[in-house]
């Protein structure tokens, strides 16, 4: 499964502690067979994980409706320590309760429909119908 996820020999060359991060964004949609492609990773990274990255990569500043927070690029991985209208503690929630998947830990699918009913989006909105989708199909074969 992890074939269907790009860049992840750019994220393994990095050599992270997989315990101290999640793939957020399309990755866990992917991994669930919800979506089936992305351009880029997003990780949410634990506040421990995030001082270390801090010290080796440039921080950028992001803006949302009034909203603003940091992250770090490196090629095509983004990573962020904390999500739009979440507080660090629940972030840091959000990468124990993770999926773990062959070893690496995806969002899991209720925190991902909180997330993106948090953003508000359009295409948001579209993921959290996908995700209902899923959910009720795989509720119906168990």
């Amino acid at each position: 499964m992890l074939d269907k996820i790009p860049y992840m020999q750019e994220l393994e060359a990095l050599n992270l502690p997989r315990d101290e991060y999640c793939f957020f964004g399309a990755a866990p949609l992917i991994m669930k067979g919800i979506k089936d492609f992305t351009r880029d990773l997003d990780i949410l990274v634990t506040d421990k994980l995030w001082q270390k990255l801090k010290l080796e990569y440039p921080v950028s500043i992001f803006e949302n409706d009034g909203q603003s927070g940091e992250y770090i690029v490196l090629g095509n991985i983004e990573f962020v320590q904390c999500l739009l209208y979440f507080s660090t503690e629940e972030c840091e929630d959000i990468i124990r309760r993770a999926d773990v998947i062959e070893g690496y830990r995806f969002m899991n699918l209720t925190d991902m429909i909180t997330w993106r009913e948090r953003l508000g989006r359009e295409k948001d909105f579209e993921a959290i119908n996908l995700i209902n989708e899923y959910l009720t199909k795989k509720s119906k074969v168990k």
